[in-house]
């Protein structure tokens, strides 16, 4: 499997941002949960630095492909010559790839009460005729995941895993890793 490929955002100074340190924190968590899982076994033999630039793109853009599709289950789709071309290079019969992204709200509290001194202040000088207020973003993650049977040369699986709230809930990743056991064993 190739290592986790994404992003985890924050705001700083009013943009919103990728964060290196958020990204690596999420990253090891999501590898443990998968590792952890002792029903199949999950590795990453392969080196991020030894996968070129040019895979990692056609697979992000394979990736959203599949992101519009509405159910996870789906006939053997499959994987096209440029597609070969990248997973074959890869020892193993099954290729998998992760990309994940999301957002944390390092903190919500600061931003709420901004909120609410916004929308005060806006009420009082405005004499209650007018009312403004940010609504603070959510910390939430978003996890795709694609199995393909390099031997059988399709997509065979494809999962989607959103989640508001605390991104660095560990119950949640290995809810995720649980729910690829069962999609593996009912597509075997």
């Amino acid at each position: 499997m190739l290592p986790p490929i994404g992003y985890i955002s924050t705001k700083v100074q009013g943009a919103i941002v990728p964060h290196d340190s958020l990204t690596i924190a999420f990253e090891k968590l999501l590898k443990e949960a998968l590792m952890s899982n002792r029903l199949i076994k999950v590795g990453f033999p392969i080196d991020r630095d030894s996968v070129n630039t040019e895979d990692y793109k056609y697979i992000v853009k394979t990736i959203e492909k599949f992101n519009d599709l509405h159910s996870s289950k789906f006939s053997k789709i499959p994987i096209g010559e440029k597609f070969e071309k990248v997973v074959e290079k890869y020892d193993g019969r099954y290729f998998g790839v992760i990309f994940y992204n999301g957002y944390n709200e390092a903190d919500m509290a600061t931003e709420v009460s901004k909120s609410v001194a916004l929308g005060v202040t806006t009420a009082i000088l405005s004499g209650g005729l007018f009312v403004a207020y940010t609504v603070p973003y959510k910390s939430y993650f978003n996890i795709l995941y694609l199995l393909i049977d390099k031997k059988e040369k399709c997509f065979v699986i494809f999962k989607r895993r959103f989640q508001e709230n605390n991104i660095y809930n560990i119950k949640s990743l290995k809810k995720f890793s649980n729910s690829l056991v069962n999609e593996f064993d009912e597509w075997e």
